[in-house]
């Protein structure tokens, strides 16, 4: 068995040992030398898959420490020797119970994740279904483009730059029909002042889990109202002031009305 020390320094950086610790490592991972010694300042860094064994000389300072040095063991059925004092085995003992009740929380943690996962997909293949094209363009509304369609339509009310027109949001909690998550959101978009209180404010038909899906229904219903409202044309694009929408009647600016009825001419004649 050959042995070379792997020797770490807390304080400053030097090349030349940075150098030979990283030789020396190369050298464990490729099997020249077995085992390194190595300074606690080495927990952390050292990545050996093959290292099957860890020998402590000295207690670690804290929980943190101790599942640091047992990692670096990450061969399967690897293990830990620890030399320590009798004194310190309830302090051990202590760590371990904190390590199982961290693994508790991430196990927890992970099942909510997945669940949440699994809900997102289920709203993602409804995003998906929710389309309108224009039969005579072919111009697309989804829920993926209509905040792009929205804020571009907002933005052609006003050319002065003190004057917000950006949509605003409002999200309200509702109860869902699932005992397990009664709550549900669903999201309200509110345009400009200028526009007619019809198309202006509409929110999400559907309750929904997650914020950002409730808001893209929302910004959804609101476009698809302004073009049945006639204010973007069959491209979905805000109507330019020579386009005529297909929603208001024409007629002649200026025409022939009726001479106004004197009645005191008839008055005067009797």
């Amino acid at each position: 068995m050959s042995k070379r020390p792997v020797v770490g320094k807390r304080d400053g950086f030097d090349i030349s040992l940075h150098e030979s610790q990283s030789k020396s490592l190369a050298k464990f991972r490729s099997g020249v030398i077995n085992p390194p010694k190595a300074a606690s300042v080495l927990e952390e860094g050292i990545d050996v898959p093959q290292c099957n064994l860890v020998v402590c000389f000295d207690e670690p300072a804290n929980l943190k420490s101790f599942v640091q040095r047992r990692g670096r063991a990450r061969l399967r059925e690897s293990k830990l020797v620890m030399l320590r004092e009798k004194s310190s085995k309830i302090r051990i003992a202590e760590w371990e119970r904190l390590e199982r009740e961290r693994k508790l929380l991430y196990k927890m943690e992970q099942r909510a994740v997945r669940k949440v996962e699994k809900y997102e997909g289920v709203e993602t293949g409804y995003c998906e279904s929710r389309k309108f094209r224009v039969p005579s363009t072919g111009a697309l509304l989804d829920m993926e483009n209509a905040k792009g369609h929205l804020d571009c339509f907002c933005s052609s009310l006003s050319s002065q730059s003190h004057v917000n027109v950006r949509p605003q949001y409002i999200i309200r909690e509702e109860s869902g029909k699932d005992d397990n998550n009664p709550l549900l959101l669903r999201a309200t978009v509110i345009l400009p002042v200028t526009l007619d209180p019809i198309p202006r404010m509409c929110q999400s038909r559907s309750l929904w889990r997650f914020e950002k899906n409730a808001t893209k229904e929302a910004e959804f219903e609101a476009h698809l109202s302004l073009y049945y409202a006639g204010l973007v044309n069959d491209h979905l694009r805000p109507r330019s002031f020579t386009e005529t929408s297909k929603n208001i009647d024409t007629q002649d600016p200026i025409i022939e009305v009726q001479e106004q009825l004197n009645l005191w001419l008839g008055v005067a004649l009797a």
